[in-house]
Parts: C-alpha cells; structure tokens; sequence
C-alpha cells in the first residue's frame, strides 16, 4: 500500500485527483425488480431470496422461503454468481441494505422488494467493489435520507437511488480493493463457519454429558433425581419502585428481564437506589416471565426485578443443567397477558445429579468450551473491526493499492 499526496476537493468529500464522482444512475446500466411469486416455508426446488435475506453486503440464509408448488418462477430472476441486490422496501432502519450473491445455493430467485443492479463496464471494473461501496459508510448515510413511508414500511424509489453519489477509483484499483476486502471476508466467514461448528459440538457434548447418556472416564457413580429446591438457594426477584431507577450508577445495576442479559452475561443499563432482592456475582440468573428460562450468569452483583430469580448453587452443573432444558418451561409457562412461572414450578423442577465429582468434571468441560468460543469471538469481532477501518480508507482514497 502507499499514501499518495495528490487529492481534490469535492461535493461529497476529498478524494484522489485520479478518482472522480459519479451518481449511481450514471453507472447503472440496467436495474430489474425480481418477481412476485407466491411463496412460504414448505421447501420447494425454487428458493426465493426476499428483503429478509439482505444483510449489509452478505447473504442472510438463516431463514428461506420457496416459491410455492405449481409455480415455475422467470429465468430472468435467476441469481447469477455476482449479482448485486438491493433491498428497496422495509422497515425504515432496514430499508436499502445491499448484498451480493456468492451461489450460496445452487439455484435461487429473488422477488419484488428486491432490485438487481448492473453497472457499465466503463465505469464499473468489479461488482464485488459496489457491494463494498455501496455498504460504505458515507453511501449509507446518503440512503438513509432517502427512504419515504411510514414507521413501520419504508421505501427508496429507484429515482432517488439514482442520485447518490459514488467515488470511483480507476478499474484496475476496484478490482484491488475488492480482492482485499473479499479476503479478510473469507477470513471473517471462516471464523463463523468454525465458531458455528464448535457451538454445535458443545451442544451435542450438553445433551449427552448432562442426561448421563455419555460418562466421563473414571466415574459409574449412580445418578440420582432432586427437586431444584432442594439443592440450590433460589430467589424470586421483587421490582423496586420507579421513582429509584437511575442511569447514573447510583445504588445497584438492575436485572428486570431477558434485555439484561447479552451472551449469557448480565448487562448494566439502569441502576436502583432501592434495593429489594438481590442476586450476587456468580449466581445463575434465569427469566420467570415472557420468555421463561432463559439462563445467564450474573457477572456482579445486582438488585433483582421480578421478571427473573437468581439462583445460587455450588458449580456451573446448574448452570449448564438448565441453559440446557430452555424449551422445558414452555410447557409450564401461564398466564394471561404474558407468560410466566411461580416459585413453586421452579422448585420443583427435577434435576438429574451425579456425584459431586462429576459434577464438577462435566461444568469445567463445557466452560472450558465456552471459554473456546468466546476466544473465537472476540477474534472475530477484531477481524470485523479491521475490515470497517479498511473500507473507511480504501473506499475513500486514504489508502491507495494501485
């Protein structure tokens, strides 16, 4: 890489004197809307690529839709390996994200909301750099003005999309930038594809480690069946008056709800000056109402609100236990306005218990798995990090390839 030292003012920013700017409708060649083709989740042979499936610059197949039987779908809306979509309806903060088709699948099509962009050859040397481009973020703040609707449906009509401008560096330092970008994407995607794949072996390793289906070398002890109750200190939370809520770290953090905890942790958003029930740093958190089960770990000490209880137990077999029986709750939660369970359903709850030692040796196998994936997480987080930091100077001519 190098620095160049010739760069020039314009409307939209400083950029290299060999870089110019150009309105995106100056280097569309063509846009087309895919098709409106009936569709649902009973998997057919033509899948169907929606505003769902857009992400900022990838391909979100977390969740596919397939035009439904009877109905054969254009050629014309084919996804060809490079084709770059733009999302033209949506919620307001969602509306306008664009992706580029990678043949994520070997066969699908994309619908109305969906516009596929072409550029001139001229102007446009890689589509994989307008993927990037049009991710940047000076392009994404010029989108978010664009979009007309209401608060809850959204949209950017092409002859504003039109009007947005670009920098565009010569074709050679395009294709450049987009080989770089696309290389520390493969990186990024391989650190999800492993991240996923430890997840899924720990969660394999939960459902047999913890039902006694597979046991560790060294132990045959029996296992035997206790009430929750009679094995650890439970506490149902209490909310403390509003009046006491603060955000400047007045008195004790305090845990409501599911929104307090992110990747299994307590989090700290608003603080009580009066404090009613308590959990301490350790304690396994679990919500009581809408959801119910879900589990976390207190990370210090807090006040409890009522929508979760803490419970204290010896190790992180507990722990584990119930991250493990999440979906269980469902078949006891009640009520009428949300769902939610008493103190006695929890503790009641049976828990399957082998010997102590066990115990143990289970809890610091799958720690020693967390700890794995949260390592590979923070990795990716960095590599996501350095890849924002690229395109912010590649994109915008600070960093020169070419």
């Amino acid at each position: 890489m190098k620095n160049k030292e010739l760069y020039k003012d314009t409307e939209v920013g400083r950029i290299p004197v060999d870089w110019e700017v150009r309105r995106l409708g100056e280097v569309v060649q063509n846009a087309r809307l895919g098709g409106n083709y009936p569709n649902g989740e009973i998997e057919t042979e033509y899948p169907l690529i929606k505003m769902g499936n857009i992400d900022r610059g990838i391909i979100d197949l977390s969740k596919i839709e397939y035009v439904l039987e009877g109905n054969v779908p254009s050629e014309n809306d084919k996804l060809c390996y490079g084709d770059v979509l733009f999302n033209t309806r949506n919620t307001p903060e969602l509306v306008g994200k664009v992706a580029i088709w990678r043949n994520e699948l070997p066969r699908a099509y994309y619908n109305s909301n969906l516009l596929k962009l072409e550029f001139k050859p001229v102007y446009v040397g890689s589509n994989f750099f307008m993927n990037y481009i049009l991710n940047s973020e000076y392009v994404l703040s010029q989108l978010k003005g664009l979009a007309t609707g209401t608060t809850s449906v959204a949209a950017i009509y092409t002859r504003d999309l039109y009007k947005v401008k670009l920098f565009l560096p010569p074709l050679p330092e395009q294709k450049a930038i987009a080989k770089v970008l696309s290389d520390i994407d493969e990186l990024i995607e391989s650190i999800e594809k492993l991240i996923h794949k430890k997840k899924q072996i720990k969660q394999g390793a939960m459902q047999e480690l913890l039902t006694g289906k597979k046991r560790l070398p060294g132990f045959s002890g029996k296992w035997e069946v206790k009430r929750l109750g009679e094995v650890a200190t439970i506490t149902m939370g209490q909310s403390p008056l509003s009046i006491y809520y603060n955000t400047k770290s007045e008195g004790l953090p305090l845990i409501q709800g599911n929104a307090d905890l992110v990747n299994r942790k307590t989090v700290q958003r608003v603080f009580t000056k009066q404090i009613t029930k308590k959990c301490f740093d350790g304690d396994i958190i679990m919500t009581v109402r809408a959801p119910v089960g879900k589990v976390g770990k207190a990370t210090f000490d807090a006040c409890i609100g009522r929508g979760v209880c803490a419970i204290s137990y010896s190790n992180d077999y507990l722990y584990y236990y119930l991250m493990n029986i999440e979906e269980h709750w469902e078949k006891l939660s009640r009520g009428t306005t949300f769902d939610a369970v008493n103190s006695s359903d929890i503790k009641e709850l049976p828990i399957p218990l082998p010997p102590l030692p066990e115990q143990k040796a289970i809890a610091q196998i799958l720690s020693d798995m967390d700890a794995e994936i949260e390592a590979l997480e923070k990795k990716l987080d960095k590599y996501r990090k350095i890849k924002e930091g690229m395109m912010e100077k590649l994109l915008t001519g600070q960093v020169r390839l070419v």
